[in-house]
């Protein structure tokens, strides 16, 4: 799984809150730094919520301009928080740097206190990277329109950078990551914001790249610092119908002339049929038309740069014009992509109203937690790439499934009880009416999950007028034969990581960790306090031969938390932990529970 982090200068977090959780969504950072956000410290923890981050840390001493979220999925120890700037101590799998947020003050004379605290002598030997806002520039190239920056301001930043070996982190995008905003003549541009690694750092994540991203709700542009590439990129993507299609003036033509169609067959089979000739047709359409919505994205935020190199040069009204067309289509294109994210995390979409946008970043947040990344079997036997997770589900469930012996079913049809009449039976198996087949379709969200043949309800929903009768015909067949066809039975195996929620740990041995495992009422520790120390403690490590170590429980969870863990530590018993499950929220105990 790669590894990023977002840096941005957001000038304010009130007209960039939205798009940060956009870019949250998209990129899946395990930290982010979000500089000027001229909010307080309440705004901040506000924030973190909504981005389902667990850890927070702010230079709130310095007047906050510099807030920092982070998973507790990473082991980060705050090292030193400054006027000018936040280091922290990252272990990112089996390596540890020092994470460096710089936001720098206008003044020169202001930055040669900070350039001091970042020497190689103040920070030690350890790894680093810098990113953040410099506000300042290397030499007058990194510049277009405005004054010459001072060249003692850009001396001492150059001494700076090779005083400590650092060499600037690869990027692509855009070659100026600040705009003052202006029109015409008066706008200038400059490249303020970068990233910094020190040789050590770069040894290590040679293919590190930095993206700055298009500007919108702030002058300065988003930073996006990938460490490496996906691994878990694996396998061909199945078809699902996108919801983004709908909009566009052709589909519907293109739908009519797939399903009008003749095919053999009747019912059943007939749909399932035409649905696979308009899955084809629509991946090639979608190919032409659409292309990736990506690489759509990508091109025309290479030709905005392009005109904005050109009206650098020189200004003209005809430059400028196809700037704002091109900025107007960019728009367009980044809607669809939202639209695509939010289909692909099954749950209403902030069109709908602000109401859903918190609940939407949450969940996806969520989904992100919950990926499958490693596997391990009763015997043994791990697997911790895509390719042997993939085979060793296959293996496992066909071993399982060929292997189940024959039983008997006992009849239990004397132990239901008879509420529903034999009229009312008739009634609701009697073959429905094209009104009750769309007024079923109709409580369907449309961006509800598919089946595996991608179409969710989205798709006969905006179809209904080209589909209708081919699919009540269907319908009616299942009622009379009571028989799918294979098209309609195929599934998918899920992998779902080993997580309930309505279940908590019995401790006795305390062989379970003492961060991440429900082992108390309130819930995983992690998920109120910061992790101290190793995250992956196990609770039988807090122990000095047969009593529990009441000095390193103390530094773990403060004094304020110490008397409620003890209680339930010295509640063990010898033994194997036991996994309970619980009631849910109406004191009943189900199969929805967990």
């Amino acid at each position: 799984m790669s590894e990023s982090i977002i840096v941005w200068n957001v000038r304010g977090i009130g007209t960039s809150s939205s798009r940060l959780k956009i870019l949250v969504c998209k990129f899946k950072p395990k930290l982010i730094a979000v500089l000027e956000p001229f909010q307080n410290q309440n705004k901040a923890l506000q924030l973190m919520n909504s981005l389902h981050f667990d850890s927070f840390v702010s230079n709130v001493d310095g007047e906050g301009k510099i807030w920092i979220f982070w998973d507790n999925v990473l082991d980060v120890q705050v090292v030193r928080t400054s006027l000018q700037f936040i280091s922290l101590r990252v272990n990112m799998g089996s390596y540890q740097f020092l994470c460096n947020i710089v936001y720098a003050k206008c003044s020169m004379y202001e930055r040669k206190g900070l350039w001091e605290e970042l020497s190689s002598q103040s920070l030690g030997s350890e790894p680093c990277l810098f990113a953040g806002d410099f506000n300042i520039i290397r030499n007058n190239s990194e510049r277009k329109g405005g004054c010459p920056r001072p060249n003692a301001a850009m001396e001492d930043f150059n001494n700076w950078i090779h005083q400590g070996g650092l060499v600037e982190m690869k990027s692509k995008g855009k070659n100026y990551s600040w705009c003052n905003g202006q029109s015409g003549l008066a706008r200038s541009w400059a490249k303020l914001d970068r990233v910094f690694m020190d040789v050590p750092l770069l040894t290590s994540f040679s293919n590190a790249i930095c993206s700055y991203l298009l500007r919108t709700t702030s002058d300065h542009s988003p930073m996006v610092i990938e460490f490496k590439m996906d691994p878990f990129s694996y396998g061909s993507s199945p078809f699902r119908f996108q919801q983004m299609w709908v909009d566009h003036p052709q589909f519907l033509q293109r739908i009519r002339q797939v399903w009008s169609a003749t095919v053999v067959g009747q019912g059943l089979t007939k749909l399932a049929i035409k649905l696979k000739n308009t899955k084809v047709a629509l991946r090639e359409w979608n190919k032409q038309i659409f292309g990736h919505t990506t690489m759509q994205i990508t091109a025309l935020e290479r030709h905005i740069e392009e005109l904005e190199n050109k009206l650098h040069i020189n200004w003209d009204e005809s430059t400028e014009r196809d700037l704002l067309i091109s900025s107007s289509e960019l728009d367009i294109w980044l809607h669809r992509e939202d639209t695509r994210l939010v289909q692909m995390s099954k749950l209403k979409w902030q069109m709908e109203g602000d109401r859903n946008t918190k609940f939407f970043h949450a969940c996806l947040a969520n989904k992100r937690r919950k990926r499958v990344v490693e596997m391990r079997c009763s015997n043994g036997m791990v697997f911790n790439s895509p390719e042997s997770l993939h085979q060793g589900a296959v293996d496992f469930f066909s071993n399982f499934l060929q292997g189940m012996p024959n039983r008997f079913l006992p009849n239990l049809s004397t132990l239901i009880s008879p509420v529903i009449s034999d009229a009312d039976s008739a009634i609701m198996c009697s073959v429905p009416t094209l009104n009750e087949v769309f007024s079923a379709l109709s409580s369907i969200l449309s961006n509800s999950a598919p089946g595996p043949d991608g179409f969710g309800s989205g798709f006969f929903k905006s179809c209904w007028e080209v589909v209708k009768e081919d699919v009540l015909e269907a319908i009616s067949e299942f009622f009379v034969s009571k028989q799918l066809p294979r098209f309609f039975t195929a599934s998918f195996l899920v992998l779902i990581p080993k997580v309930l929620d309505n279940t908590k740990w019995h401790l006795k041995e305390g062989n379970i960790f003492f961060w991440y495992d429900k082992w108390q009422e309130r819930g995983p520790l992690a998920n109120e306090m910061p992790i101290v120390g190793n995250s992956l403690l196990k609770v039988k490590d807090c122990k000095l031969s047969n009593n529990w170590d009441v000095d390193f429980i103390l530094q773990l969870v403060g004094l304020a938390n110490l008397d409620g863990i003890l209680e339930d530590i010295c509640k063990a018993k010898p033994g194997l932990d036991v996994l309970i499950w619980t009631k849910n929220d109406n004191g009943l105990f189900s199969t929805k529970s967990a």
